[in-house]
């Protein structure tokens, strides 16, 4: 009889019960990080509990010879995915796992001042008095010096560490900016924020206050699409606004903050909606493409709206496409534009349980695809493999520990970047 059997590793289940797929430690470090907003708590699993199977997984992944794999990661967490805290909590990681990080990356990871204060604060954790590593001083001294006037005073706040402390924790080399921040001599930042505060609740100062910050450059993207309704509620015009819309930099923003923006603004939707088109333009790709979209009861909120914003995308991009929603039903939803779909895909049934197998086969069963994508938390309840279509994509929007389909040549993309996109068009182009 033979001994020498071979192993068989235990089934794991995703949390609704579905079977799930054991992977590499690293995937599972690309799962957790790749859409982790840090101390975010989830339908399943809190922010600390992921934050530290962060932690535990660098660890294994840099045992195991991957650090250079997790440094590019690390990367892509940052600028491909656009995420601010989790990659500085990387950093940490990669530190508590015994290895540095060079100077020049944790540079460039330092994209704003108050990150430098960030990365201080989540390394000293559990121990305030933590000796700041070389590295992190050489970093940030090196950040600092790229920081202006405008930058530095915009972020002089009273925080744990303030940004005259981590001059004093890292002596960088003193710039004329850093220069007036150690002896108090910034100008007042001409902020949003500043100048509103000195309008008080005067509304006629409020839209001259607004309008010397379009007018002047002054209005980040991101502080704009916030206060749209701030802006229309004092008095400034319409057409005023929408040409500022209008001049959003492409590549800066998620697609998801359109979404928010137009929930609170629904008199701007259709100059947001244009605008979501434009900068997430992709070159359409031609064959006949189905897109699953998860929108069982653990997806609600905004790993759903997540989720929306790449089924917007995806509908554009593809030459032919049938969108499908999924959960205990699969939906076949018409075929809109933009937020009219996205409203079309959340109200198509039902938010409950996650049958996407099941949901896969009836999509499909019909149809001849040459290419399937699901959009999901991977928390299915049933089990199965997808059928075999030539390009088969799972984009998982959640940093939960188990998901499913990594066999049977199915793809994972982890993320809710429009770079989701990017990635898919370089896998197939490289087939070619």
């Amino acid at each position: 009889m033979k001994t020498n059997r071979a192993i068989k590793a235990e089934p794991i289940y995703t949390h609704e019960g579905g079977k799930a797929s054991h992977i590499t430690a690293f995937e599972e470090l690309s799962r957790a990080t790749m859409s982790c907003l840090l101390w975010e708590d989830n339908f399943y699993e809190s922010g600390v509990s992921i934050a530290d199977r962060i932690t535990s997984l660098t660890k294994t992944c840099v045992e195991a010879g991957l650090y250079d794999k997790v440094i590019e990661l690390l990367k892509k967490v940052k600028f491909d995915m656009r995420l601010r805290h989790c990659p500085l909590w990387m950093i940490v990681a990669i530190y508590r796992a015994g290895k540095t990080v060079s100077k020049n990356v944790i540079a460039s990871i330092l994209t704003r001042p108050d990150d430098m204060g960030e990365l201080i604060s989540l390394y000293r954790l559990g121990n305030e008095k933590a000796p700041i590593p070389n590295a992190f001083k050489k970093g940030i001294s090196i950040a600092m010096q790229k920081f202006d006037d405008y930058q530095l005073a915009k972020w002089n706040r009273n925080a744990k560490y303030k940004l005259v402390d981590i001059v004093n924790l890292c002596h960088p080399q003193v710039t004329e900016s850093i220069d007036k921040l150690v002896k108090g001599t910034l100008p007042t930042p001409k902020t949003w924020e500043v100048l509103l505060s000195a309008a008080g609740s005067d509304k006629d100062k409020k839209k001259e206050a607004w309008l010397d910050l379009i007018n002047t450059n002054k209005l980040p993207d991101m502080a704009l699409l916030k206060n749209i309704r701030a802006m229309s509620e004092a008095g400034v015009e319409k057409g005023t606004i929408v040409s500022r819309i209008n001049n959003i930099k492409n590549g800066k923003l998620l697609p998801i903050d359109y979404i928010r923006a137009a929930q609170t603004n629904p008199s701007m939707e259709n100059e947001l909606e244009q605008k979501f088109l434009d900068s997430f333009a992709k070159t359409k790709m031609g064959g006949n493409t189905a897109i699953l979209v998860d929108v069982s009861g653990s997806m609600d909120g905004e790993r759903l709206k997540y989720a929306l914003t790449m089924a917007m995308i995806g509908r554009e991009m593809f030459e032919n496409v049938d969108i499908y929603s999924f959960s205990n039903e699969v939906i076949n939803v018409p075929n809109r534009r933009g937020f009219a779909l996205a409203e079309a895909i959340d109200k198509s049934q039902r938010h409950s349980g996650t049958y996407m197998w099941r949901a896969i086969d009836q999509a499909t069963s019909a149809n001849k695809y040459e290419r399937l994508i699901v959009i999901t938390d991977e928390q299915s309840m049933d089990s199965g493999n997808g059928g075999k279509f030539k390009n088969s994509y799972i984009i998982n929007v959640a940093p939960y520990n188990k998901g499913v389909g990594y066999e049977n040549g199915i793809k994972h993309i982890n993320g809710f970047s429009d770079k989701i996109y990017d990635y898919i068009q370089e896998i197939e182009a490289s087939q070619e």
